[in-house]
């Protein structure tokens, strides 16, 4: 089981991650990066590229914790350089206090109404693709997901919206089954109060309840000490997909299947153990492209966030 502890005491709860939005400003230190602000739907994005002479290397999509800025990957750790080094693109969408519902309730409160939903990403991201050259799949090229916390639920949920859009996705201290919280404020404030509205809250954007929809290779992370979003949610979650995506199909395109490929003796044995018939994906364990990171000292914040980011690279370079 590709699972990685690091030992200490685990004690949580909650769910969700609030935080004052920073300013609209960043802090990115490449040198002749090249970045620019679309917006679509009302929903800004802003859009950052390698420097000219840097080999492209696909697009990855931050998605920031709930009422973070879409700056506030960039402006709190590395990642935004290290991407524009590596070649890819950095797409950051203003998400606000979006919890990523497909839509709106008439118990929604208005406040709530105002800020994108997962239906905007999804047709944001076509968008991205279609008109801005983001997104492509051409040689090598890939597509990531990176989200914390809210912006992990989001991952999740988009990724299931999306099978095969990325290659990889790396979810921190997401929250995927909001009736384990049935409490929740912010989901209250969108689907109505769980007692009134159990199907609902049960059903509608539930990552877990969406598991089998979900082909995309996954790094959970976690802290064990996160008193914001509970442990286990990420664990739950984990475990779920192991279970349910026995013999699942991965994209064609993986850089990961094109390594296993390379393993492959014979025709035959492609038939018989890697290539699912009649060529359209590879059967793979889900043990090969699904990894968990519990880290037992650690919360819900920045210094854990960015303790994650090697290992979240190293996932990445191996799809």
């Amino acid at each position: 089981m590709n699972v990685k502890w690091i030992l200490g005491t685990i004690i949580c709860a909650g769910i969700a991650c609030a935080a004052t939005p920073s300013k609209e400003k960043s802090v990115l230190a490449v040198q002749n990066s090249r970045d620019t602000t679309v917006v679509i739907g009302g929903v800004k994005i802003w859009i950052q590229r390698p420097a000219i002479g840097v080999k492209p290397a696909g697009t990855l999509l931050l998605l920031p914790g709930w009422n973070y800025s879409r700056t506030k990957w960039c402006d709190s750790t590395r990642v935004c350089q290290d991407a524009l080094i590596k070649g890819f693109c950095v797409v950051a969408p203003e998400m606000g206090r979006s919890i990523y519902a497909t839509s709106y309730f008439p118990e929604t409160t208005a406040e709530y109404k105002k800020y994108p939903t997962l239906t905007w990403l999804d047709s944001a991201l076509n968008i991205l693709k279609a008109k801005h050259g983001l997104f492509q799949t051409p040689g090598l090229q890939r597509n990531f997901l990176l989200g914390l916390s809210t912006g992990a639920r989001g991952g999740a949920l988009i990724c299931a919206k999306k099978p095969g859009f990325f290659h990889a996705a790396a979810l921190l201290s997401g929250d995927y089954d909001q009736t384990a919280s049935p409490e929740d404020a912010l989901c209250t404030n969108v689907y109505g109060p769980y007692n009134a509205f159990k199907s609902r809250w049960q059903t509608v954007d539930n990552p877990m309840q969406q598991i089998g929809k979900i082909v995309t290779p996954m790094y959970i992370g976690h802290g064990g000490m996160d008193k914001i979003v509970h442990v286990t949610q990420s664990i739950h979650f984990y475990d779920s997909l192991l279970a349910k995506q026995k013999n699942v199909i991965m994209q064609k395109n993986s850089r990961f299947v094109v390594q296993k490929l390379k393993t492959v003796a014979t025709p035959k044995d492609e038939v018989e153990g890697h290539l699912n018939a009649p060529g359209t994906g590879f059967v793979l364990d889900p043990e090969d492209y699904l990894e968990l990171s519990i880290k037992a000292p650690a919360s819900h914040n920045f210094a854990y966030w960015r303790s994650e980011l090697p290992a979240v690279w190293d996932f990445f370079e191996t799809r």
